[in-house]
């Protein structure tokens, strides 16, 4: 009779731990955007959602050397001088990396960050589906980005993506009815979350549920969706979670010096229009690797096969894109001499392409 009172009081002790195990994870997903926990969370989405790990070589080499000479802090902004401290505290920046040359030019961390930190990317997600899609495509996986998604994924074939092309998807001209305003408690982008991480269910079901409102390739309009559905494409072509395909034809060949996960829902399936954590060192690996000719790295193959995909301009579905010296490719903003990849509440990686720029 005491043994099976041990058990029960045990199996009852189980059942509180897992109860707020579970409540504490729901709290945090619940408030992942709360002003309050944002700089927190940002930087341990492991701690927030499950993740997938993205690992990288099995010898890592050290990617950037510190920089010889002193960079001077300041700056003139409207006439004024200004200091690069001033301007990160302003901004409540949590980490800040300029390298040059394969030097480390500055680093600064703050508001409990290091360099062992990962921060999460958002968005930046999008540029490396896109990336992968290409791969896949040069690897025979994917046919044709002509290809309608549910030819991959069958279970889209009753959704908005019904006989939508890949190359619609990828330029976010799906056609889809999704409401992307972080603030608002009842957007899809906030259902989206609440509907994986708060109740448990599978992103899959989410995205088979949305109706369309328009045409597919009629008009740009931006929706995380979409990436959503090229990471379902992405699994069913290759076999694995785009997560585990990154590692393999990305982070490890650009010889990233630490792992970096990808967050999923709790059934396990990537998050794979956002989620991606890293070093800021590594987001610096993946700069130099993007467009840097003269660079060291030993991989910088994976951005044009990625993007030149969609060489053709696309200003017709940007409606606001319209200056000559702007284009946007498979989630890479393209200005002349730099390419931009940013992501929301301020996160940006800036690459310059320029040989003699300053």
């Amino acid at each position: 009779m005491n043994i099976r009172k041990a058990l029960a009081t045990l199996a009852a002790g189980a059942s509180v731990a897992i109860v707020g195990y579970k409540a504490i994870q729901n709290w945090k997903a619940a408030t992942l955007f709360s002003e309050h926990s944002r700089i927190e969370r940002f930087q341990h989405m492991n701690e927030v959602m499950p993740s997938n790990l993205v690992k990288t070589s099995e010898t890592p080499s050290q990617a950037f050397e510190n920089a010889t000479t002193q960079v001077n802090k300041s700056y003139l902004y409207k006439g004024k001088e200004q200091t690069l401290d001033h301007f990160l505290n302003k901004t409540t920046t949590t980490g800040f990396i300029v390298i040059k040359d394969n030097q480390i030019l500055l680093e600064e961390y703050l508001h409990g960050s290091d360099e062992h930190t990962r921060f999460t990317s958002w968005s930046v997600a999008k540029s490396m589906v896109s990336a992968l899609i290409g791969i896949a495509v040069d690897e025979g996986k994917i046919q044709s980005i002509q290809d309608p998604v549910d030819q991959y994924v069958p279970e889209l074939a009753n959704s908005a993506y019904r006989n939508v092309p890949i190359e619609h998807v990828l330029l976010m001209a799906s056609g889809v009815r999704f409401n992307e305003d972080y603030s608002h408690p009842l957007s899809d982008i906030r259902k989206l979350f609440y509907s994986t991480l708060v109740f448990n269910q599978s992103i899959d079901n989410y995205v088979q549920s949305l109706s369309s409102n328009r045409l597919s390739g009629t008009m740009y309009r931006y929706a995380s969706v979409d990436t959503q559905v090229l990471g379902m494409v992405l699994r069913e072509a290759t076999g694995v979670q785009p997560s585990e395909y990154f590692s393999q034809k990305i982070w490890k060949k650009i010889d990233a010096e630490r792992d970096g996960y990808w967050n999923t829902d709790r059934k396990g399936n990537d998050l794979s229009f956002c989620g991606f954590s890293a070093t800021l060192r590594d987001y610096a690996v993946s700069g130099s690797c993007i467009c840097n000719k003269e660079s060291g790295m030993k991989n910088k193959l994976f951005l044009p096969i990625g993007f030149l995909l969609l060489h053709k301009s696309v200003t017709l579905l940007f409606a606001n894109n319209r200056r000559s010296d702007t284009n946007i490719n498979g989630g890479f903003l393209i200005k002349r001499t730099k390419i931009i990849l940013r992501w929301v509440y301020g996160g940006n990686l800036y690459t310059f392409t320029q040989k003699n720029r300053r």
